[in-house]
């Protein structure tokens, strides 16, 4: 009976001991899930629209939002965004000719290589005109000579000493539906990566400008 009964304790033992490193392992799983859960609420802009994004304008859906977040100033990502004559020096999705979107009515176009769109919808240029203009914080262009209505915009708050912004787009009218269903998951995929050549972008000028700096 001896050998038995220490074996019918020590799995007791063993099963006690397996539910109290289960319950350790969860609540540490749940303070990990919280916690990233915090630090992605930590990164946004607080608005009425998705994900913390401007509203969603009347009559219109959005159809692809975007956020990211770079520790540089509002001012430093700013000017590079709206230095549109240079972005096909640090991304492939989109590039700007035949003008600057420096202020309300200003006319510009876009080449755009979205890379998941299917082959018809791949390579574009549209001719976009600038409809918002708020200087270090929203700036919005309308797409022109299109079937649909759609509006493009930047979005830029200040997070705990870091730039947040948001590149989304809202579309209205008959097409939206189609376009959608074609494109807004492509539309996306683009966004994400241009936010991500502009954030790599941002933390190299800030490296070179720190190198710049003598004591």
């Amino acid at each position: 009976s001896g050998p038995s009964d220490f074996s019918h304790s020590s799995l007791v033992s063993l099963h006690a001991a397996s539910n109290m490193a289960f319950r350790s392992v969860s609540k540490l799983g749940l303070a990990l899930l919280a916690s990233v859960a915090g630090l992605e609420s930590r990164y946004t802009c607080n608005q009425s629209g998705p994900m913390g994004s401007p509203a969603v304008l009347d009559d219109a859906v959005r159809f692809a939002t975007t956020v990211a977040a770079v520790n540089a100033s509002i001012p430093v990502v700013w000017s590079i965004l709206l230095d549109v004559a240079h972005w096909k020096d640090w991304n492939d999705v989109f590039f700007v000719t035949n003008g600057n979107p420096e202020k309300i009515g200003d006319f510009f176009a876009v080449h755009s290589n979205l890379r998941t769109a299917s082959l018809l919808l791949r390579r574009t240029t549209v001719v976009m005109n600038v409809t918002v203009f708020e200087e270090q914080k929203h700036i919005c262009w309308n797409t022109m000579g299109l079937p649909v209505w759609a509006r493009h915009c930047s979005f830029f708050c200040e997070v705990d000493g870091s730039t947040v912004w948001y590149n989304y787009e809202d579309q209205k009218g008959i097409m939206t539906g189609v376009t959608e269903q074609l494109a807004a998951n492509a539309t996306r995929d683009g966004f994400n990566r241009f936010n991500a050549n502009l954030t790599t972008e941002v933390e190299k000028q800030e490296r070179v400008s720190s190198m710049l700096v003598f004591p």
